[in-house]
């Protein structure tokens, strides 16, 4: 795989949104969050299959239209910097076990099925409930530094020759 250009100015980007909630991002396969190094991976590949599962779960649970899932994906892993103390050790085992479970049976057939269980487990309803009260209380704000970050990964877009 060739090296990208850019990722560094991208990253500084992506930083900067994420600042006020002190932690900071590297470009990586899949959204998540690191807990040890409070670091939040993002991705630049969006998976439309992911996010309509994702969109419906959110407006069905939370009764919330997600107005932007790429923005939204960094707030839910915001939620779970900012939510992490949030449960107790039990919950957080039970958590672990389900997440396992999930990963070990997954597969195209029961996609959507999984995928709810996962959205189910304790420390994502947390993360998720944290990233729908910050989105609907500071929206305007959220998309604003939104479409800033987006110039720089339509920059990034651009010089490294990816298709959106």
């Amino acid at each position: 795989m060739k090296k990208m250009k850019g990722v560094r100015k991208l990253e500084k980007k992506v930083n900067k949104f994420l600042a006020p909630f002190g932690v900071k991002s590297v470009l990586g396969d899949e959204f998540a969050y690191f807990c040890i190094s409070e670091l939040v991976q993002f991705s630049i590949e969006q998976v439309e299959k992911n996010d309509a599962e994702y969109i419906k779960f959110i407006k069905n649970e939370f009764n919330y239209d997600v107005p932007s899932m790429f923005l939204f994906s960094f707030l839910h892993e915001v939620g779970h910097h900012m939510t992490m103390d949030n449960l107790e050790e039990e919950e957080l085992e039970n958590d672990e076990m389900q997440k396992f479970e999930i990963s070990e049976h997954i597969n195209e057939e029961n996609y959507s099925e999984y995928s709810l269980k996962y959205f189910h487990c304790p420390t994502e309803i947390v993360a998720n409930e944290w990233a729908v009260e910050y989105f609907k209380n500071h929206e305007a704000e959220v998309m604003r530094k939104g479409r800033e970050m987006l110039k720089a990964f339509q920059h990034f877009y651009k010089v490294n020759g990816v298709t959106a």
